[in-house]
């Protein structure tokens, strides 16, 4: 047994709002008669392909099917997801193949939207990983730099602890910045 997945997209429903030309009992009508053309003996054949009864045949035939009728249709064997998709391709106004189509052309415009957004967030991860070794970068110049003037400071005769009871010092971040060392 072959399994088949078929996702209809939500857009779908603006096609059918947009694309309906006919009822559905007279998609149904239509549907009977395209399949067995010329439509003679319409109501026999339909009887015969779906078991159905002659009333209902006849119903279905002349735009005048009932839900039980359609249902009996879907769950026969020659009936099914083939025919309801025939007939709400008839309603729209469209060939089963234009149907399918206008949905894989609406996946394929999602996929490609899709697809530039990722694109977009991928450029943005990439300008921030940049923004990180640059910033990583300029750091550990920064750290290299603030050793290097702690000792020069620590070099100078009178810097210091000595001089106005406060250390100069150099912050990781490379700026110079008074720290009290507690003596006043």
């Amino acid at each position: 047994m072959r399994t088949a997945v078929l996702e209809i997209p939500n857009s779908y429903r603006e096609i059918r709002k947009s694309r309906i030309t006919r009822t559905t009992k007279e998609s149904w009508a239509a549907y009977v008669r395209r399949r067995w053309q010329p439509p003679l003996n319409c109501q026999a054949m339909c009887e015969r392909e779906w078991s159905l009864s002659p009333g209902r045949a006849h119903g279905l035939v002349w735009s005048n099917v009932t839900l039980p009728t359609i249902d009996a249709i879907l769950a026969h064997r020659n009936g099914g997801l083939r025919v309801l998709l025939e007939v709400e391709a008839i309603r729209l106004g469209l060939s089963v193949d234009a149907f399918f189509e206008r949905i894989a052309d609406e996946e394929r415009q999602a996929i490609a939207h899709e697809r530039r957004q990722f694109e977009a967030r991928e450029a943005r991860v990439v300008a921030l990983e940049a923004m990180a070794a640059a910033r990583r970068s300029h750091a550990r110049d920064d750290h290299r730099q603030g050793a290097v003037l702690a000792r020069q400071a620590d070099a100078e005769p009178g810097a210091g602890a000595a001089g106005l009871g406060r250390a100069e010092a150099v912050r990781p971040g490379g700026d110079l910045a008074l720290y009290d060392n507690g003596e006043d």
